[in-house]
Formats: structure tokens, sequence, C-alpha cells
């Protein structure tokens, strides 16, 4: 199962993921916990958690099962606090990929796409 927090509307879901894809998740996600490892060891690997968890738990912001699934690249750095994360994978970074799996999908079959 995957949850989504914060969706849209503020709403949590949860979704059953096809079994198709369960294996190469697990690796993804397995890929992600190596990230975050070495972002804490580097001094970062902080989320923003959402309402009042942050002041409830205040070490669950470093905590694996907190951070994004799919990270960016980059990080962040809070100058105020001095907190140092890694955000979400920015909605076009997605998009771009889901439209060229469509494209190479397309291709494949000898379609035409007007994408």
């Amino acid at each position: 199962m995957l949850t989504i927090r914060d969706s849209k509307g503020g709403s949590a879901r949860v979704l059953n993921l096809p079994a198709a894809v369960v294996e190469r998740m697990q690796r993804h996600i397995a890929q992600v916990k190596v990230i975050h490892e070495q972002d804490l060891r580097d001094g970062w690997g902080v989320v923003d958690l959402p309402g009042a968890l942050a002041n409830k738990y205040p070490t669950a912001n470093r905590e694996f099962g907190w951070q994004y699934l799919f990270p960016a690249q980059s990080r962040w750095k809070n100058e105020e606090t001095g907190l140092q994360g890694r955000p979400h994978i920015h909605e076009t970074v997605i998009q771009k990929a889901v439209k060229q799996g469509v494209m190479q999908m397309m291709t494949n079959t000898g379609q035409s796409c007007n994408a």
C-alpha cells in the first residue's frame, strides 16, 4: 500500500499497488533509504511535518517513515532554524517522466501521439 499525505484538499489517500510494481517499488525504497541515511550522516535528512506533529514528536522529522518516497536531488536549508533536508521531487519532473513513458509506449506500438 502507498499512503499519500496532504494530498489535494489536505486529506490522506491510501492506494493499493499493483503486484507488477511491488518489487520495483521495494528496490526504489531501498535506494531512497540509502540516500536518507547518507543525508543524516551529512547533517541533513529532515522533512517538514504536517500540522502540530513537529511539536508533538520533535525527532520524527528525521525518521525514514516520514521521508519523501520521491526525493529531489537538491537539498534545502532553513536559515532561521538551521534545519536541513531534502524536499520531494517537483511535480513537473513526474509529469515529464509520464509524458516520456507514454511517448515511448506509443512509439513501440506504432501509434501516433499528439502530446
